[in-house]
């Protein structure tokens, strides 16, 4: 079952728990309001793999990616998790992103690949671990991979 209105913010090491919503940032528009905090993935995965955010330098509201593994296998050539399309209110919205992982035996740090359009169709941003500020590919982000 997927839980996109939950609404949370990471509590520890890779285990989130309910919050109250994020301020609105920036000036939205009153037809496109800025996207609440959120969660992408199972509501039963209990690890935190990644979180995006909808404004520059890790700032605004957070959508939190659950994974059911507690981080991504060494390999850059595989896909460990998808995200086929974002949450509701997300589509379009981010702007910088930060991923995290177990790196014990098998496991270390994921990296995200950031698709334009859903089902990892479209132009994309590249292989990376973290970005402060995606540049071009700001708001531009329907789908993602991550390796």
């Amino acid at each position: 079952m997927n839980d996109w209105s939950c609404e949370t913010r990471c509590r520890g090491p890779r285990r989130c728990g309910p919050v109250a919503a994020s301020a609105a940032v920036g000036a939205a528009s009153p037809a496109q309001a800025a996207p609440a905090d959120a969660v992408w993935g199972e509501d039963n995965w209990a690890y935190i793999i990644g979180t995006d955010y909808s404004a520059r330098y890790l700032q605004g509201a957070v959508l939190v990616r659950y994974d059911k593994t507690p981080g991504c296998t060494p390999s850059a050539y595989d896909t460990d998790s998808t995200g086929n399309v974002v949450p509701l209110g997300w589509n379009d919205e981010i702007e910088s992103f930060d991923n995290y992982g177990y790196t014990g035996p098998g496991y270390v740090y994921c990296v995200t690949v950031h698709y334009e359009h859903g089902y990892l169709g479209g132009s994309f941003y590249p292989h990376s671990q973290y970005s402060d500020d995606m540049g071009s590919f700001r708001n531009k982000t329907s789908s993602a991979r991550f390796t």
